[in-house]
């Protein structure tokens, strides 16, 4: 049975008046001034924290990494490196790549540190010594930052956080699993975990807010090896089963389960699933001790918060929502500029620090919905969390401040010492599986632009509590596939987001509905019904009464008519200048990209191809015009002056990628001044034809672009035999 919830986790008067999800509140001098009376308190009790002379080590290091960029690269790739090398008992392999990863110079750093570095580069070195001395640097940081995934680590890590008066979230690390036996192994070590904890004095226990004292964060991506944002519903079948045993494993030992966050490709997929399982009506829709972490770094944090505090309402049942500012900057910006996609997070911090804070204003408005974890290592954010929680009349103990695992332990015990309630985020698991956990702590320690290294610079108390402002945000470059100073990929589809998979799903709808239309073979202008017709069916229904289309295929006598017809093209276009060429290649790139949907649509119904199979061929059909176009405008000098297109050039492309390889085919042919035939796959004419038609369309001439289906045994083998076909 699920417990059903009907008493608030929190009681409490609010203000009376408009306050509008926290902009009123947000902006009275009150609230600003108990943030700097709190925040100075807080302060205060930072700096009274004494660390242990490993962990001052340690923050020398961290300090030595901001100072020296080109070190921090060279020490993350070495460490990636040598937690799989287990097997160097003698140290020799270890020896060799600290030698190549730190041959230095690293002018910015410290000269012991490089003198350190220097003596660990000498021949004379113990292979022993050195791989002694940076495996236990190694597993020194790693054991910092998170705890092994045995019991008596785990209860070692309770029992610490226990002196200090501090609860625990407990992740389990390498949540990237490769199978389905590996995502089953996964939710076992899941089920093992609650076991354990179940049996800790502080199962069942809650805290002020009503949240459980022991909790669990899970990555959703753990759960199958198939987490695909482009098949939300094929995605939740495959995640259910295990998911439900691991909440109904919480429920039974009173141990609450964050969702935790992660990519922006995920974050639709993460919601969905989460509002599937613990939505109304569901099984867990009465358990009051889920929860799901929002992100502010993201451009739309406040749009995303409007539809979870929408399904709060809905809920009626109260969940935690773990605000955080966001784990994978990083990934996020050059992801997004790789694709040439809009960067969707800010590309300022402060800017992130804003949104924070507007964010923290809404959900303190909502306390009877939500309940707030406030996830942060700024010692602002907490102190600017209470200080709207006293403004709002909140009780004590409304705000749960979390922070990560002897991350930065001088704020984890000052907000103890503050009376708040306080979590940390404990990361449990092996150091390959963590090394990514590991890499985030060591960049964002060493991140000049970090709270953290402000923190260790002395950075005055002032400065630490000043209120972020407002700053314009970077802007990326956005394609063009007109031939220019340079050239882009066009940036792929992105069915993680539901606006554009509904694009799609019109798209494929629409082509559905002109299944069985003709495609009669054109040659010359003219359009010619011939007595051989093929019938493409749809792989995934194949259904002979519905073709997707009816294409009428070419016999010798027309293959010879072809080529007859493409010669006398290819007189006027190989005469036809570089740059107007270019021009007419450019121009046909740009209609790929904008019908793109259209055209994958016909590929996935009659190639089979999957969505994102699909749309990524019709990209890099579009990618080989443009390019091409670039190159020949770039080089059109040296290619009128030095060299001379062939003649008649046969394209015989296989049915895999339908519009891909035949495009990187034709637009080369055509940028050197031939003309073309395309004999297309036999599994693909209707997809060859709807591209050469966009051809055509976008000013490729007729009679030097011509489509002509028919089976290779006949039409490949006549163009293949051909004297006047010259490639």
């Amino acid at each position: 049975m699920i417990p059903c919830v009907e008493t608030l986790h929190r009681t409490g008067s609010r203000p009376t008046g408009p306050i509008g999800d926290g902009v009123a509140i947000q902006a009275t001098s009150r609230v600003e001034s108990l943030t700097q009376e709190l925040g100075s308190r807080l302060y205060g009790f930072v700096r009274e924290y004494h660390p242990s002379r490993r962990e001052r080590r340690q923050d020398w290091l961290m300090g030595q990494l901001s100072r020296d960029p080109a070190l921090k690269t060279r020490l993350l790739r070495f460490m990636d490196v040598l937690a799989a090398l287990d097997f160097d008992t003698d140290g020799t392999h270890v020896k060799k790549l600290f030698r190549e990863y730190f041959g230095g110079p690293f002018p910015r750093s410290s000269p012991w540190l490089r003198l350190l570095l220097f003596a660990g580069r000498q021949r004379l070195a113990s292979c022993r010594v050195v791989a002694g001395a940076a495996r236990a640097a190694l597993y020194g940081i790693a054991s910092r930052f998170m705890v092994g995934h045995d019991a008596e680590a785990v209860f070692d890590a309770l029992a610490y956080l226990g002196r200090e008066g501090r609860y625990a979230t407990f992740d389990l690390l390498g949540e990237a699993v490769l199978s389905e036996h590996e995502a089953e192994e996964f939710k076992a070590r899941y089920l093992g975990l609650i076991d354990r904890l179940g049996g800790h004095p502080w199962s069942g226990r809650s805290t002020a807010a009503g949240a459980p004292v022991l909790q669990l964060s899970i990555k959703l991506s753990s759960l199958t090896d198939n987490f695909n944002p482009a098949d939300p519903e094929g995605t939740l079948r495959r995640c259910r089963r295990r998911l439900e045993e691991i909440v109904q494993h919480c429920v039974g030992h009173h141990i609450g389960l964050n969702i935790d966050a992660e990519h922006f490709a995920h974050r639709e997929l993460t919601w969905h699933i989460f509002t599937s399982i613990f939505g109304p009506g569901s099984v867990f829709g009465r358990w009051d001790g889920a929860g799901i972490t929002v992100q502010s770094y993201f451009r739309d944090a406040d749009v995303y918060l409007r539809d979870v505090l929408d399904f709060a309402r809905q809920r009626r049942v109260p969940f935690q929502i773990r605000l955080t500012k966001g784990a994978y900057w990083d990934y996020e910006v050059i992801t997004a500029r790789q694709n040439h996609w809009p960067v969707p997070v800010f590309e300022r911090k402060n800017n992130t620090d804003r949104a924070f804070q507007r964010l923290l204003g809404t959900l303190l408005e909502h306390p009877h919905e939500v309940s707030l974890a406030v996830a942060s290592h700024n010692i602002r954010d907490h102190a600017y969390a209470e200080a709207l929680r006293s403004e709002l009349g909140l009780p004590e103990g409304t705000v749960e401040h979390q922070t990560l695992f002897r991350t930065a332990e001088a704020i984890s015990r000052a907000l103890r010492r503050m009376g708040w309630e306080s979590r940390d985020y404990v990361p449990s698991g092996g150091l390959v599986p963590g090394m990514a956990y590991l890499v985030r702590r060591i960049l964002e320690n060493t991140s000049p632009e970090g709270f953290l290294w402000h923190l260790r610079s002395g950075v005055q108390t002032t400065t630490l509590l000043k209120p972020p402002d407002e700053v314009s945000d970077y802007a990326i470059p956005q394609r063009t596939a007109l031939a220019g100073p340079g050239f882009c990929n066009t940036p792929p589809g992105r069915l993680f987001l539901a606006r554009e998979r509904e694009m799609f799903e019109s798209a494929l709808q629409t082509a559905r509905d002109q299944f069985g239309q003709e495609y009669p073979l054109e040659l010359g202008g003219q359009h010619l019904r011939t007595t051989e017709r093929k019938a493409s069916l749809d792989p995934s229904q194949p259904d002979p009464a519905h073709p997707v289309g009816l294409s009428h295929l070419a016999s010798v006598a027309e293959a010879q008519q072809a080529v007859s017809i493409a010669r006398g093209g290819f007189a006027r276009w190989s005469a036809t200048a570089a740059a107007e060429r270019a021009r007419i290649l450019a121009a046909a790139a740009d209609p790929l990209v904008q019908k793109r949907d259209t055209l994958a649509a016909w590929i996935v119904h009659e190639g089979g191809r999957t969505w994102g199979e699909a749309l990524a061929d019709v990209d890099e059909a579009a990618d080989h015009f443009a390019y091409n176009a670039w190159r020949l405008h770039d080089c059109r000098g040296l290619l009128e002056a030095h060299y001379q297109p062939r003649g008649v050039v046969a394209v015989i492309s296989p049915w895999n990628f339908p519009t891909a390889l035949p495009s990187g085919m034709m637009s080369g042919a055509l940028a050197a001044g031939n003309a073309v035939i395309l004999k297309s796959a036999e599994a693909t004419p209707v997809v060859a034809h709807r591209l050469v038609d966009i051809l055509h369309r976008a000013g490729a001439p007729r009679d030097v672009l011509i489509h002509l289906p028919g089976r290779g045994p006949v039409v490949g083998a006549a163009l293949v035999r051909s004297a006047d076909v010259d490639m």
